[in-house]
C-alpha cells in the first residue's frame, strides 16, 4: 500500500513563517478557520510559548445583536493557546485540545481582536496553558480562558 503524501501541519507551517519573517504574517488558506477570522501571528517567544494573535472578525460571525457569537471567541482564545503549545512542543508533534474553560467580561464586537497565549506548564504528554482576549483599541478584556491540551 503507498504512503500519503505528508502535507504540513498549517499551524506548525505558519509559525515556521513566522520564524522566518521575523515579523507578523497571515493565516492562509491552509488554515481555513484563522483565515476567516483574520489570523495574523504577531509575536511567538518559541521558548516561554508566549504567543500575541490578532483577529480581524468578519461581519458573518456576528449574531442579530451585531455582537460576535461566542464560539467564534471561543475559537480565538483556543487559537492562541494552541499556537503556545506548538510554540514549544518539539516537531513534528501537535497537540488537541482536551479540556477548555471560558469565562466571558463583556460582549466581543467585530472589531480588531488580540489574543495572548501563554503557557502555564508543558509536561511530556499535557500542556496546560491560559489566554486572554482583548479589544486591540483600548485593550478592554472581552474574555479569559484556560486549557489542557494533549500533546499527540
Amino acid at each position: 500500500m503507498p504512503e500519503k503524501p505528508s502535507t504540513p501541519h498549517p499551524d506548525r507551517e505558519l509559525l515556521r513563517r513566522y520564524r522566518e519573517a521575523g515579523a507578523a504574517v497571515q493565516a492562509d488558506a491552509g488554515n481555513p478557520l484563522g483565515h476567516a477570522m483574520g489570523l495574523t501571528v504577531e509575536y511567538v517567544d518559541f521558548t516561554s510559548g508566549d504567543v500575541r494573535l490578532a483577529f480581524e472578525p468578519p461581519a458573518w460571525l456576528t449574531q442579530g445583536s451585531g455582537v460576535l457569537q461566542g464560539g467564534a471567541v471561543t475559537a480565538m482564545l483556543d487559537f492562541a493557546m494552541a499556537y503556545a503549545s506548538l510554540a514549544v512542543v518539539p516537531a513534528p508533534a501537535g497537540v488537541a485540545t482536551t479540556n477548555l474553560s471560558v469565562a466571558f467580561q463583556r460582549a466581543a464586537m467585530p472589531v480588531r481582536l488580540v489574543a495572548i497565549g501563554q503557557i502555564e506548564r508543558a509536561g511530556r504528554s499535557m500542556v496546560f496553558t491560559r489566554a486572554e482576549l482583548r479589544q486591540a483599541a483600548d485593550e478592554k478584556l472581552v474574555a479569559t480562558a484556560t486549557s489542557t491540551l494533549v500533546i499527540v
